[in-house]
């Protein structure tokens, strides 16, 4: 009887030790591990986390990524909403798939440049739309545009596209085009951010949240995501921090 107990006690242990742990990665840099549940809204979307304990609501803007099982999902703004988007490729141009209005699967694409711009990729008029996108690389344009590859290719378009840009950003590394230095933005938003704690602004945990977010994107050498930025031109509105503002969004 012992050894038939402790033989089921093992089994379900070893099928614990293998579960994959769900958890939520805040834009702090905290990661909430539990029971994680998305919720779609009209303009932002918004996570819960059941931690045991207790139950953590998030919305999307004060999420870095959520993880649930093998699959990672991320804040993207797709008009005036942001939803969390699946992520399938990622790079100098990333592959999302998200839920359509009234459908339960995740049956919409979506493209995002590390500039932040996207496009909604249609199922219709794909070709032009992605034709249009794909113009730093000619080759893989055109090979869209003859037919080559289609909507059903997107993994693979996506990979051929961030290959050449890591050739093209390779060449203009060494060929020693000027850009601003890594170490200027960082000391800059370093000292952005203690300006922002020394002063009386409303929203002061949002604002240091997204600075410091933006702070880490630069120091691993990311762009810092548009929805980002036009939180930030939100929080500070007021004249006294235009100059400021105008001057980090001119080093990103």
């Amino acid at each position: 009887m012992v050894k038939l107990f402790l033989s089921i006690v093992l089994f379900f242990l070893t099928i614990c030790a293998g579960a994959q742990i769900d958890y939520v990665l805040t834009l702090q840099g905290d990661s909430i591990a539990g029971k994680v549940t998305l919720n779609s809204t009209s303009v932002v979307d918004r996570v819960q986390i059941n931690t045991g304990t207790g139950k953590v609501n998030l919305t999307a803007m004060q999420v870095k990524e959520v993880n649930i099982g093998m699959e990672v999902f991320e804040p993207v703004q797709l008009g005036e909403r942001i939803r969390f988007m699946k992520l399938i490729k990622s790079g100098f141009m990333s592959l999302y798939a998200y839920k359509v209005e009234r459908e339960r699967d995740y049956g919409g694409r979506l493209l995002r440049k590390l500039d932040g711009s996207y496009v909604d990729v249609p199922t219709l008029t794909f070709r032009g739309a992605l034709v249009n996108f794909l113009t730093e690389c000619y080759d893989v344009s055109e090979k869209v545009k003859s037919k080559e590859l289609g909507r059903n290719e997107l993994p693979l378009i996506v990979d051929l596209f961030n290959d050449c840009m890591k050739g093209k950003t390779e060449s203009r590394f060494n060929a020693g085009k000027a850009e601003i230095s890594r170490d200027n933005k960082r000391l800059f938003i370093m000292e952005f951010i203690r300006k922002i704690d020394d002063s009386s602004i409303d929203n002061k945990g949002e604002i240091t949240q997204i600075l410091n977010d933006m702070l880490s994107k630069i120091e691993s050498n990311q762009l810092v995501p548009r929805y980002q930025i036009e939180a930030l031109k939100e929080y500070l509105k007021e004249k006294d921090w235009q100059d400021q503002l105008n001057q980090l969004l001119s080093m990103l």
